[in-house]
């Protein structure tokens, strides 16, 4: 309660006054940090999680791959990825998503293509993230493809889709297709 009305540090003390500390607790206290900007902090209370050999769920997964996107740290980023997959935690469409997201932030997009590819479901953010990795970060044909693909399997495209192909034009220069995806989104 007190870390999500922003006082991290008082949630904090309660945290460490708990007895028997659960997965709940932690991932609580996680959020608390990554959700107030406290990226470092959670990150380092993810690494003594794991010291007090108590597994992390989904929820402590996404919040510190928050964290690893909010630094822009890939190492991080990287490390929690292969913690997952080494724990054979699973890839449920959160954990996949927030993956994708932090590799797509981070400029790894070769990662962010494979977790892509990995995940046995997409739904609309999920594609949305691709989409917009790739755009900004210089792929904006490759964004463009992924659209067509979404079309192709009936996924459809939201405001988010559209301004994820509107990043991807202008950054590649191509004026009349953003033109023509802004008709799009506007009809």
């Amino acid at each position: 309660m007190f870390a999500k009305c922003g006082d991290v540090d008082e949630a904090r003390r309660v945290f460490n006054q708990m007895v028997g500390r659960d997965v709940v607790a932690w991932s609580a206290m996680n959020a608390g940090y990554a959700q107030n900007g406290r990226s470092s902090e959670a990150l380092e209370l993810f690494e003594l999680m794991k010291g007090q050999q108590v597994k992390p769920n989904d929820a402590t997964i996404v919040s510190v791959l928050s964290a690893c996107a909010q630094l822009g740290s890939v190492e991080a980023g990287e490390s929690i990825g292969s913690f997952v997959e080494s724990r054979c935690l699973d890839l449920d469409l959160r954990v996949a998503s927030a993956l994708l997201g932090m590799y797509s932030k981070c400029g790894n997009i070769d990662k962010a293509r494979k977790v892509f590819e990995k995940m046995p479901q997409k739904d609309v953010v999920t594609w949305n993230i691709m989409i917009m990795g790739l755009a900004i970060n210089g792929f904006a044909e490759d964004a463009i493809a992924h659209y067509e693909k979404m079309k192709d399997i009936v996924v459809k495209p939201d405001e988010i889709t559209f301004l994820g192909l509107l990043t991807a034009c202008v950054h590649a220069g191509l004026l009349e297709l953003g033109l023509h995806f802004f008709e799009m989104m506007r009809g």
